[in-house]
């Protein structure tokens, strides 16, 4: 959970949150919850005011270890509380994150062909991948009738580990592709030295049944808030 929240988010050198790991360095959060079976851990924004950071931590404490990830954190809302006094709360996200099995099966069907040319990118749905193709690398496709119909791309990245991101065309999911896709990307991270890692909020039934079908193993869950 830690190699996850370090590519999740850049952090300065006392550990604090500076912006989104991602081509954009959109703004963090103003706090981050991962929990896990073993115990929880918690990052701040680089900007939150010390009394702010101390209340915060005074109520963390108090979080319990949860062998169900899926149950919400039990210092929720004296956490958004905290934060509200300083600031509205725009928005909170929560979600799984997962690691792959040591064995990656990539699922019979189409199978994925690695994306590495600009000019083999069409102008559909997944255009914008020419202006991020070097960055987002191992980049994994399927096509229909020479269309992207499904890629999987770093969507976070370390030296050390790598997040998946995952998207395939509505009338083309149900079909096996997300998984595919997925799985040839995790191995192709895997043999360039680093970890994949899988992480999605709560409500996204189908990445969940993407890790379901790949076999991927729970390390925790996360929360953000903004």
């Amino acid at each position: 959970m830690r190699l996850h929240v370090e590519s999740l988010f850049l952090h300065d050198e006392h550990g604090r949150l500076l912006a989104v790991n991602d081509a954009d360095r959109s703004p963090a959060p103003r706090f981050y919850l991962g929990r896990t079976t073993e115990g929880n851990f918690w990052r701040f924004r680089h900007d939150l005011p010390a009394g702010l950071i101390v209340r915060l931590e005074e109520i963390l404490v108090d979080e319990p270890v949860e062998e169900n990830p899926e149950r919400q954190a039990a210092t929720i809302r004296r956490i958004f509380v905290a934060l509200l006094r300083h600031a509205p709360v725009e928005w909170m996200w929560e979600g799984p994150a997962w690691r792959f099995p040591e064995r990656i099966v990539i699922p019979a069907g189409p199978q994925p062909e690695r994306l590495t040319n600009k000019t083999e990118i069409d102008d559909g749905r997944f255009s914008w991948l020419a202006d991020e193709l070097d960055l987002i690398q191992p980049v994994f496709v399927i096509r229909d009738a020479g269309r992207i119909v499904s890629v999987c791309h770093s969507s976070r990245y370390l030296s050390r580990a790598a997040q998946a991101g995952v998207e395939t065309l509505e009338d083309y999911r149900g079909r096996g592709f997300a998984p595919a896709v997925v799985a040839s990307w995790a191995q192709a991270v895997r043999d360039e030295g680093r970890e994949p890692l899988y992480s999605i909020y709560w409500e996204n039934q189908a990445s969940r049944a993407v890790a379901a079908k790949l076999g991927l193993i729970l390390i925790g869950s996360d929360m953000h808030m903004g």
